[in-house]
């Protein structure tokens, strides 16, 4: 499983793929990101290419349990992660928690399992309400 492999896979798969993934290593260094936005079942190509020409993915820092974006050249969004529940299945996940970071991340929150060799499927949240897949992949 890879990047591009995901990136081709529809929502329903994608959900699977989550559920049955693993959550025994916290991520380390930079990992490249990709959006994957749906519309109900269906994938939302224009908007997925738009929101990767700025969110380029995200760093992890094992001192401190710290992560945050990086969108075009900037790291922007700072949080902590840690293991937790999640929002999907109540199975458990990292959870990447902006809560006390800033004032847009009050409202964010996002998951990941590891489902491959350095690669996460991410899920994130906005009001508690699901916005996105997107894939973490460390080269």
């Amino acid at each position: 499983m890879n990047t591009r492999n995901l990136m081709l896979l529809p929502k329903k798969k994608l959900d699977n793929l989550y559920s049955r993934g693993s959550f025994l290593h916290y991520p380390e260094g930079f990992y490249e990101g990709k959006p994957l936005f749906f519309l109900f079942s269906f994938k939302l190509i224009p908007l997925n290419w738009l929101a990767s020409l700025f969110w380029k993915g995200k760093y992890f820092y094992e001192v401190g349990r710290l992560f945050c974006n990086k969108l075009l050249w900037f790291k922007l969004f700072y949080g902590r992660f840690y293991f937790g529940k999640s929002s999907f299945d109540k199975k458990s996940c990292i959870v990447l928690d902006y809560h006390k970071s800033s004032l847009i991340g009050f409202f964010a929150r996002d998951e990941i399992r590891s489902v491959g060799d350095n690669l996460f499927l991410g899920r994130a949240y906005f009001l508690g309400i699901f916005t996105c897949y997107f894939v973490l992949n460390s080269n």
